[in-house]
């Protein structure tokens, strides 16, 4: 039998560990785009980790003072490594998980490699088959588990197989590296709501982008759909309420009124710029925030602040009723007396 000649693997000899640990103990807290707010699982693998042990298991090491590549002196083959090293530091970090030219620079050093490793062969009984240098070689896991390996090896560029007896590793392998590579790169094909606009004619559909899309479109159209008609019956129709004040010469009164806001009302008396500064509901005449400080806190104090009451709110048969106020309805909440109030002082300054 023909001996197939290996050359020295990149993790046979030494690895950036401090940057990929670093790497790993941050991904532990990454919660946003990663598989593990898809599913949890007892043994998954970080992908740091992952990406950078597979990698340096394609990558020949330069090992320019043994083994194949001898044409290499010691500095040589170190400042080769130390590019390699760099290629791991940048392929750990999360933000370049989806970085194309990192993911670029580090597919085209696994090529490179494996040109190397079927020219070494080219003699090789089974060449044909098994050192085509224009194919790189396929990944296969056979207890793929959380498909850290199977994913980061595809991310990679080779062809991942991945399988477990598990039927929940099966389902979710399935959907991160059968289903997603699949329609990458796609745009979305599935309607929009009547409710939405057209999407920009140049959106990004990069990678799943395009997929993610149509799920989120089917699942509004199921949402406004067979989920309204079958819960309906179980929930009363809402119509929104607010309090509207009415001016009426030196005084006010408040309804109660249905439908949508009017245009300003989320800022209520609130006047332009930072601060505490408002405007007087009748007079509309500026108030400063210093004055509320010092003269409106005074009158507080002296206990000449009132009250008026805004609106009633009472459970009806079918839900709320929400009810303007009467002038009998102020003087019967005038005389309630509260059968419990706070004690103690409140302190000058928090």
């Amino acid at each position: 039998m023909t001996a197939v000649k290996t050359p020295k693997k990149l993790i046979e000899v030494a690895l950036p560990l401090d940057a990929i640990n670093a790497a790993v103990a941050r991904e532990k807290s990454i919660r946003h785009g990663h598989p593990s707010t898809l599913h949890l699982w007892w043994a998954r693998r970080p992908l740091a980790a992952a990406r950078a042990v597979i990698f340096a298991q394609m990558v020949n090491d330069p090992g320019g003072e043994h083994g194949y590549f001898s044409g290499m002196t010691k500095a040589q083959a170190k400042v080769k490594r130390d590019e390699l090293f760099k290629i791991i530091e940048d392929l750990v970090l999360w933000e370049n998980t989806n970085n194309e030219e990192v993911l670029g620079r580090a597919r085209a050093v696994i090529w490179e490699s494996w040109r190397e490793t079927c020219e070494l062969n080219k003699r090789h009984p089974q060449a044909a088959e098994l050192f085509d240098p224009e194919k790189l070689p396929a990944f296969h896991d056979p207890f793929a588990g959380g498909g850290a390996l199977p994913l980061e090896a595809q991310r990679l560029g080779l062809e991942s197989y991945a399988s477990d007896l598990n039927p929940v590793a099966v389902t979710i392998n399935k959907a991160m590296i059968e289903i997603l590579p699949r329609f990458a790169g796609r745009k979305p094909v599935g309607p929009l709501s009547p409710d939405e606009k057209q999407a920009s004619l140049h959106e990004d559909w990069s990678g799943a982008k395009g997929l993610a899309e149509d799920v989120r479109r089917y699942i509004q159209l199921i949402a406004m759909s067979r989920c309204r008609l079958l819960i309906r019956s179980c929930f009363p129709v809402r119509r929104g309420r607010y309090v509207q004040p009415v001016i009426e010469g030196d005084g006010y009164r408040f309804e109660v009124r249905s439908g949508a806001w009017p245009a300003g009302a989320e800022n209520g008396t609130k006047a332009g710029g930072r601060g505490a500064n408002f405007h007087c509901l009748i007079s509309r005449a500026p108030v400063s925030g210093s004055y509320i400080k010092a003269e409106v806190k005074a009158e507080g104090q002296a206990r000449r602040l009132g009250a008026r009451l805004m609106a009633i709110v009472a459970e009806g048969m079918r839900g709320r009723v929400y009810l303007a106020p009467t002038a009998e309805h102020e003087a019967i909440a005038r005389e309630a007396k509260p059968t419990w109030r706070p004690d103690g002082e409140v302190p000058a300054k928090l």
